[in-house]
């Protein structure tokens, strides 16, 4: 691919100079917002949203950090009969397909936001973070089916590059060494086979990257 992108170039060129001055490129679409209000212990969302880019905003009015993760079901799997297979304890089952979304923040109040792909097709979201005595969100009540409308046999919504991208393995991240101050959109991609999970924390002003780290590991 590369080798024929570099024979096509030269000749090329001056066409694509005269086309460019013609077309107008797409504008971005930008995505869908679907607001996911969770508290202790519920989730309020709506029952469908349409295929595309999803800006799923996390907005928690409870006490405790809560999770909004989607997780896409096989087309013979009703979303009732997918809420009788959570498990009391993890891992959930394997035919349930890790899609994303946001995660709580330190301060349970401040609004999370992150963007997915989505597929027609049936979703559950869930919380899996777990109580001080070990029940599992989803357990008491935190989890909800969504529908994601689209022609039948739509293909899967490509998300576009971001200025910062990030990527997960088993078991390593990969990215910039530095992020720039402010708002910033960040493209997490996960090349494991397992699922995986990033959210970032601020040091505080007296500590150090070598004491966080000795804390991780000990």
């Amino acid at each position: 691919m590369t080798h024929v992108q570099r024979l096509l170039r030269l000749p090329l060129l001056g066409s694509l100079a005269v086309l460019g001055a013609c077309a107008t490129p797409p504008r971005p679409v930008p995505p869908q917002d679907l607001i996911v209000r969770v508290r202790d212990f519920a989730i309020d969302a709506p029952d469908s949203i349409a295929a595309g880019l999803i800006a799923v905003h996390l907005l928690n009015a409870g006490p405790s950090t809560h999770h909004a993760q989607l997780y896409r079901l096989p087309d013979s799997l009703s979303p009732v009969d997918a809420i009788a297979l959570l498990p009391p304890t993890e891992p959930l089952p394997s035919l349930f397909v890790p899609i994303g979304g946001p995660e709580g923040a330190d301060d349970p109040a401040r609004p999370v936001t992150s963007i997915v792909p989505l597929a027609p097709g049936s979703y559950l979201i869930i919380c899996r973070f777990a109580t001080e005595q070990g029940q599992l969100h989803y357990t008491l009540g935190m989890v909800r089916p969504l529908i994601v409308t689209g022609p039948a046999g739509g293909g899967r919504p490509s998300l576009p590059g971001a200025p910062d991208t990030i990527l997960l393995q088993d078991y390593a991240f990969g990215g910039p060494d530095s992020l720039p101050a402010g708002p910033d959109t960040i493209l997490v991609l996960n090349r494991g086979p397992h699922e995986h999970h990033l959210a970032l924390a601020r040091l505080l002003p007296d500590r150090t990257l070598q004491e966080a780290w000795r804390e991780f590991t000990v």
